[in-house]
């Protein structure tokens, strides 16, 4: 039992870990939404990735088991205790736990879950060190060859399947941005045209080109303004030509 809670809780820290790691802007917004001062938030950020991390790793090998669990439950408890205090004042920031992976405001859910696992995290370290704790590849012993491989192949597969899962729901999530984004933008006010400003501007033959002059014919009227030096104004000059009719005339450059 001990031995299954201490790979679940290096687990959870492991990716938690990973997920900041991978989004170390989201983990110093969370760090500064929890109280951390602005022009530490690199350093706490950093600090908190590592420390979760090297709680996941000390779970796993024996001799450490206890450290891992003593690091992990003043993690907890830090949480716990952050939680609380914001809550306390009547805040809900962003946890940021697992990254970009899973992220919801601070709350009784989030507190209660910190909670049991601390709890968790205090029996690994009440168990450790009362007894020798299990070794996590100690049951490989009683395998043989060919249960070996299985276990390897099928260790791979939950890998792989667990990193599909998780770009899966990056990708989702990036989608949901977008389409927010995209409602955003049709629900915002329609474009209203403006009248055009006057301008006075040099023509070809050396006279002055107004936008009144222009008017005056009463055609439809279509003003390029380009620069000699633009590549894709140069590549459009030939264009021009096409867009006009007969009866209209070129007022280039404009």
């Amino acid at each position: 039992m001990l031995l299954a809670l201490r790979l679940i809780l290096a687990a959870v820290f492991l990716v938690a870990g990973l997920a900041k790691l991978a989004d170390r802007s989201g983990a110093q917004a969370a760090v500064v939404a929890f109280g951390a001062p602005e022009r530490l938030a690199r350093t706490s950020a950093l600090a908190l990735i590592t420390a979760e991390l090297l709680a996941a790793l000390l779970l796993i090998a024996v001799p450490t088991v206890l450290a891992g669990a003593v690091l992990a439950a003043v993690l907890l408890a830090a949480f716990c205790v952050a939680i609380a205090a914001a809550m306390a004042r009547g805040e809900a920031p962003d946890c940021h736990c697992f990254g970009q992976l899973h992220s919801a405001p601070a709350g009784k859910r989030t507190l209660a879950r910190n909670g049991a696992l601390l709890v968790v995290a205090i029996a690994i370290a009440a168990g450790a060190a009362s007894r020798e704790p299990a070794s996590v590849l100690g049951w490989t012993q009683h395998t043989n060859g060919a249960e070996e491989t299985s276990i390897f192949i099928a260790a791979v597969a939950v890998v792989i399947a667990t990193a599909a899962v998780a770009l899966a729901i990056l990708l989702l999530r990036a989608h949901g941005k977008l389409l927010l984004r995209l409602d955003a933008i049709e629900g915002a006010a329609p474009f209203k045209p403006r009248p055009a400003p006057d301008f006075a501007l040099p023509g070809l033959e050396g006279d002055v080109q107004t936008l009144d002059d222009l008017l005056e014919t009463e055609r439809p009227l279509v003003l390029v303004f380009s620069d000699a030096g633009c590549g894709p104004c140069r590549e459009l000059a030939p264009e021009l030509a096409d867009w006009q009719t007969p009866e209209t005339t070129c007022a280039s450059p404009c």
